[in-house]
């Protein structure tokens, strides 16, 4: 079976007889289960290998070569598929209608269990999250100076967004930059500009992403 963990990859667990299970990734859209997920439509067929998008590294399901196939998508109540169930080479004769049935109802079944599952973990992280942004908030209230403010901000940052460092900027009016501080109470101003992250932030009002820092030029400069 194969099934959505985030990144935008299908992940495929495998394994039979005496082999050892393994977690192999893919891109969403390769081969029949690909398909399957991509249009919520199965397949039911005795000559898999002659599917103008079969790809044996996935659809044979980890052995050497697929002849019967069913494969049928894995959705919740709602419709939102959350993966596949693939099954290859029926063991005598061929896949039945009562096989296809059957898988169906596991995949309605699965289907609903991964969905309850990923909402769970949903309610679970917006827990955490509120319990930082109570944090943020108390920190605010209780703070003199803009030192402890940026600091009290920056530990509820990190969790919040589950990150290795973050740093709240404030901004300073009279001096048209931004301000924050180092581990050791250092001050340090950044421009408020296009010349930096944040700069380019506080200058344009808008969420600026940056998917690789050591490449961007106005990290570089003034970190970050």
């Amino acid at each position: 079976g194969g099934s959505r963990w985030g990144g935008g990859l299908f992940s495929h667990l495998e394994g039979s007889g005496q082999r050892k299970a393994e977690r192999k990734s893919y891109p969403m859209g390769r081969g029949v289960v690909g398909r399957v997920f991509a249009t919520g439509d199965g397949v039911w067929t005795d000559a898999a290998h002659f599917l103008p998008d079969f790809e044996p590294e996935i659809d044979s399901a980890g052995g050497r070569e697929a002849r019967t196939m069913l494969c049928v998508p894995m959705a919740d109540g709602g419709g939102e598929r959350h993966g596949v169930l693939l099954a290859v080479n029926k063991r005598r004769g061929r896949f039945t209608r009562e096989d296809e049935a059957l898988l169906k109802l596991l995949a309605e079944q699965w289907g609903e269990s991964v969905s309850n599952n990923v909402r769970y973990e949903k309610a679970q992280a917006s827990m955490v999250c509120s319990s930082y942004m109570l944090k943020a908030t108390k920190a605010l209230s209780t703070v003199t100076t803009p030192q402890q403010a940026v600091n009290g901000l920056t530990q509820q940052v990190r969790g919040i967004v589950e990150c290795d460092r973050a740093t709240v900027f404030l901004v300073d009016e009279d001096n048209r930059d931004l301000v924050t501080y180092a581990s050791d109470g250092a001050e340090v101003r950044v421009p408020i500009s296009s010349a930096t992250v944040a700069g380019t932030a506080v200058e344009g009002g808008e969420v600026v992403r940056v998917a690789d820092v050591a490449s961007d030029e106005r990290y570089a400069r003034h970190a970050p």
